[in-house]
C-alpha cells in the first residue's frame, strides 16, 4: 500500500504540473501575439523601404530634369510647393 505522505507529494506535484502548463499556455499565447506583431512590423518595414527607393529614383530624375532644363542648376534654386499630395505623390513646383 502507498503511504499517504507519497500520496500527498505526489498531489504536490501534479498541482505544480498544472500551473507549469498554465503558464506555458500563457506565454505561448504572448509569445503568437509577439510573433504576429513583428510579422506585421516587418511587412511595413518592407513597404516603407520600396517607398523610401520609389521616391529616391524619382528625386533622381527631377534632378536629371532640372540639370537639364534649368541654366545654373549648380547654384541655390529656391522652389516653392504649391500643391502636394500624400497619397499619389504628386508635387507641382513653381520657382521662388
Amino acid at each position: 500500500m502507498i503511504d499517504d505522505r507519497y500520496l500527498e507529494h505526489f498531489a504536490i506535484m501534479v498541482e505544480e504540473l498544472r500551473g507549469i502548463k498554465t503558464e506555458l499556455k500563457t506565454l505561448n499565447n504572448r509569445a503568437d501575439g509577439l510573433s504576429n506583431r513583428v510579422e506585421k512590423l516587418e511587412e511595413q518595414q518592407a513597404k516603407t523601404n520600396a517607398l523610401l527607393s520609389q521616391h529616391t529614383r524619382d528625386l533622381m530624375k527631377i534632378i536629371e530634369m532640372l540639370e537639364a532644363d534649368v541654366p545654373h542648376f549648380d547654384k541655390v534654386v529656391n522652389m516653392e510647393i504649391i500643391k502636394g499630395t500624400s497619397k499619389k505623390q504628386t508635387v507641382i513646383l513653381r520657382r521662388g
